[in-house]
């Protein structure tokens, strides 16, 4: 008699190999991937009169040396979408969002106020104390104490005339 087909232990033995398989690529084919960690970049850059101007970053908690200069110069770190500026001292207290700071600020000190000053167009942007006020001098102090209590501006609670970008 001649045979036309599979035994039933040959079916067995292919259904047993492609099972195999199937327990094989299931763990990967119902993975699903994580989803990449966002990572906030956090940090501020001062810029503050202290008999001359003085500057220092923070990054990610890492404080960089105090510098004396003659002209503050902020360079925007890569990936931030929006700025925080404040502008401190001497009945000073000026708050702005700004989204994607691309060019380099220079910031100079005039009397009682700040020049902003964008070093690709030239722009620049003057606040003194007449710009505006918008909150009090203890709402600062206790700001400061709890997120910057290092920082040249607070000075321990009496306040020098500076500039904060935080991010």
């Amino acid at each position: 008699m001649v045979k036309k087909g599979f035994s039933i232990a040959e079916a067995l033995v292919v259904m047993a190999i492609i099972s195999i398989l199937f327990a094989a690529i299931s763990k990967i084919v119902t993975h699903r991937p994580k989803r990449p960690v966002q990572e906030n970049i956090h940090g501020y850059f001062e810029c503050y009169y202290n008999g001359g101007l003085k500057q220092k970053y923070v990054r990610d908690g890492v404080e960089s040396p105090v510098q004396s200069v003659s002209t503050c110069l902020f360079e925007p770190t890569a990936g931030v979408s929006f700025y925080n500026i404040n502008v401190y001292g001497n009945n000073i207290y000026y708050t702005a969002f700004e989204p994607n700071i691309s060019a380099d600020l220079e910031i100079s000190r005039s009397g009682k106020g700040f020049y902003l000053r964008n070093t690709t167009n030239g722009r620049s942007l003057y606040i003194n104390s007449s710009s505006q006020t918008n909150t009090t001098i203890t709402n600062q102090q206790l700001f400061f104490k709890a997120l910057y209590p290092n920082s040249g501006i607070y000075n321990n609670g009496s306040f020098r005339q500076g500039i904060m970008i935080s991010w």
